[in-house]
């Protein structure tokens, strides 16, 4: 009987020092954290979803915030943390994609947060660490997303961090998915495409308060997107009775004029797509001056990206 008990608190030490260790390894990876050093010297912010990973900009004096996510509450987030600590700010680019119009919060997620953690922990836990909770299912997930992740080789990242020094992800030197999906049919999954125009109002809205009305300079991008991709998310909005891609296009323009750069369409080759919506680094490359011009045409003769 002794005996047993002594195996029980042995066992139970190595459980304590167990879960303290994933503690430890969950709370202390900094190296996949964006660092915001000097956020006096941050002129201006990139914001919106994995698409602007693709925006390259080498401006010391521009920091990236956008996550993976396509909420427009999350660049609303965003938005709202760039002025709260940049003090210099100046301007802001955001990606947008118009499937966001018709995106919210998935039903099954319990809260805002709790799917902040579950899609794009690196950066919120740092960036959005004021507000974000933590289910006990996010946190055993993140565990064993830890544990598993070093035998998922579709992103083999240039260095070893998990951002580049103003915050940008690095880009997979691999073209492609394995196998590449053209069509993205993960956008249009049931309670996160929301079959209702009262949502893609509801958006709109949003948008001309919080970026169209205000008081910095602000630059909206929609980047190329392959057109098999374009094709199946029009069919999505007709099946759906929806408003489409130019009634998308137009209200942009109309918000943002100059300032909103249209890419949708821009013809580009297969090889230069990552997937049916992101560029791959190729791609990337081949856009960056025609993208940084159209910025800049917009942030002239005040601000420019390089």
């Amino acid at each position: 009987m002794r005996n047993f008990k002594k195996y029980k608190i042995f066992v139970c030490m190595c459980v304590i020092i167990i879960i303290i260790e994933c503690i430890v390894m969950v709370s202390t990876r900094r190296l996949e954290y964006r660092n915001i050093t000097n956020p006096e010297r941050v002129e201006g912010v990139v914001i919106g979803n994995s698409h602007a990973d693709r925006i390259l900009l080498n401006n010391k004096n521009v920091f990236y915030l956008n996550e993976s996510s396509a909420l427009i509450i999350d660049s609303i987030k965003e938005f709202s943390y760039s002025k709260e600590n940049f003090k210099s700010l100046k301007y802001i680019i955001f990606n947008l994609t118009p499937v966001e119009m018709y995106t919210n919060i998935p039903l099954q997620y319990p809260s805002e947060n709790t799917f902040l953690y579950r899609r794009s922990p690196k950066a919120y836990i740092d960036v959005f660490e004021r507000s974000v909770t933590v289910s006990f299912s996010d946190f055993f997930d993140k565990i064993l997303s830890f544990f598993t992740k070093n035998n998922d080789n579709s992103m083999v990242m240039e260095n070893n961090r998990g951002f580049t020094e103003n915050g940008r992800r690095p880009l997979s030197v691999r073209e492609h998915e394995n196998i590449i999906d053209w069509k993205r049919d993960s956008h249009y999954k049931k309670n996160l495409f929301i079959h209702n125009k009262e949502l893609y109002h509801e958006n709109l809205s949003k948008i001309k308060a919080v970026f169209a009305n205000s008081k910095f300079k602000v630059v909206v991008v929609s980047m190329p997107l392959n057109h098999r991709y374009v094709a199946h998310m029009e069919s999505k909005f007709n099946e759906y009775h929806l408003l489409g891609l130019s009634r998308f296009t137009n209200d942009m323009q109309s918000l943002f004029g100059k300032c909103y750069i249209n890419l949708i369409n821009y013809p580009l080759s297969d090889k230069y797509f990552w997937d049916g919506d992101h560029l791959n680094k190729n791609g990337a490359i081949y856009m960056e001056k025609i993208i940084n011009k159209k910025i800049n045409n917009c942030l002239s003769p005040q601000y420019t990206v390089h």
